[in-house]
């Protein structure tokens, strides 16, 4: 491209995606009240050796660590929404060439053979989640499993992965990574998401502040010295607009 310079990011051979996962999906009969459910997040780890761990779990994802979380215990809306309902989400990770075999199969009509190898990494995470709580093994409604593959064509992610850029040590040392908004080479063009920064949801929600920032003039040394805050600032105005409406 004549637009970004051969030193853009995403040219470096080095800084690879990150890791697809294994994801189930399940429904719940029952309150997070009355299933006993926590807002906190549960870590699976097999085996006490945190390297075997991830080792087991990247060479076969029947094995291994996994992860396990209950939105509806973290929703304060949730039982207006869904009264008598609650669900839970049960992950482990896989690399995309487990399922290389279907990914030219179209979404939704893959072959018997990927349902069956679903249905089995589906039915092991389930035997994860009774583990920690055996009491909901007859309250499950329904079981959906989505897989790299799922990533893949939702997200357009072209190996599948979950979080952008691989969190590697060269993505954060290399030249080609640039931690700024600004691309450089293009006036006024500003970049945002995950992979300006780091990895997830907080990643993203910061590198919007950081963009922000950047584009207002926010950052400056006098700021640090003089207090000048963007969020402090952007509270303040929503306070003000808040009070001319409601004038």
């Amino acid at each position: 491209s004549t637009l970004f310079p051969y030193t853009t990011l995403f040219r470096s051979k080095k800084i690879k995606p990150s890791t697809g996962h294994i994801y189930v999906f399940v429904g719940l009969r029952g309150t997070p009240e009355e299933n006993k459910l926590r807002a906190s997040n549960i870590w699976h780890l097999p085996d006490a050796d945190l390297d075997a761990s991830i080792a087991n779990m990247h060479a076969d994802p029947m094995m291994g660590m996994a992860f396990i979380g209950f939105p509806c215990a973290k929703d304060p809306s949730w039982a207006g929404r869904f009264p008598g309902k609650s669900n839970a989400i049960v992950i482990t990770e896989a690399d995309i060439d487990m399922f290389k075999e279907w990914e030219n199969q179209p979404s939704g009509k893959r072959d018997a053979d990927y349902q069956d190898l679903k249905k089995r990494l589906g039915d092991r995470l389930m035997r994860v989640l009774f583990q920690y709580y055996p009491h909901l093994e007859d309250k499950v409604e329904y079981v959906e499993v989505a897989t790299p593959l799922s990533n893949q064509y939702y997200l357009a992610a072209p190996r599948g992965e979950s979080y952008g850029l691989e969190a590697s040590i060269e993505r954060y040392t290399t030249h080609h990574m640039k931690f700024t908004p600004r691309t450089g080479g293009i006036e006024n063009l500003y970049m945002t998401g995950q992979d300006v920064m780091s990895v997830g949801v907080v990643s993203a929600m910061m590198s919007a502040v950081m963009t922000t920032s950047s584009i207002l003039g926010y950052g400056s040394f006098s700021d640090l010295l003089t207090g000048r805050n963007l969020m402090a600032d952007l509270i303040a105005t929503m306070k003000k607009d808040g009070k001319s409406k409601a004038q």
